[in-house]
């Protein structure tokens, strides 16, 4: 496809999205990640940023003192639908900007905290599971409870650096 500044991409391509992209339909994602979700064009050229991204980093990576001394303790982390990623390490088939769009639809939530944080919402689903609660008060549980009752577990991607 080929990318247009006016947007019209973006319109055009959501009205022909591959099944896997299905999960766009309601997501808001910022222009430019949507842009290279759909243009090959400004997919390849990620790569370039790498220099800019390592010189932003940098004061993150630094040992300076931080408020709880010099330990970075908090992280962003992902929970992604395995539904959706479909053991994505064996397709080999799958070309680098298909698979950045199975990544991309395949996260269901962005969060921030320290240690088990990913696994409270783990342990949130699975009481509500237990106690046999209504749903559809807590989109991220019912997400998780979705993905166990297809036999499936929830994916986490914690990032190695914390800050």
């Amino acid at each position: 496809m080929r990318c247009t500044e006016d947007g019209t991409w973006l319109r055009t391509y959501l009205a022909n999205a591959p099944p896997f992209l299905e999960s766009l339909e309601g997501a808001q994602y910022s222009v430019a990640l949507m842009a290279t979700i759909v243009c090959a064009e400004i997919f390849a050229q990620i790569p370039r940023y790498g220099p800019l991204e390592a010189t932003m980093s940098a004061d993150f990576v630094s040992v300076k003192t931080w408020r709880e001394g010099h330990v970075k303790k908090s992280f962003v982390y992902l929970l992604i639908d395995p539904r959706i990623t479909d053991n994505m390490t064996t397709q080999q088939d799958l070309g680098e900007q298909e698979r950045w769009r199975k990544f991309i639809s395949s996260i269901f939530y962005v969060g921030k905290g320290k240690s088990g944080r990913p696994y409270a919402h783990l342990h949130d689903a699975m009481k509500l599971l237990r106690e046999r609660s209504d749903r559809g008060t807590d989109r991220k549980l019912d997400r998780i409870l979705e993905i166990w009752g297809a036999q499936r577990g929830c994916g986490r991607r914690l990032p190695a650096n914390v800050s």
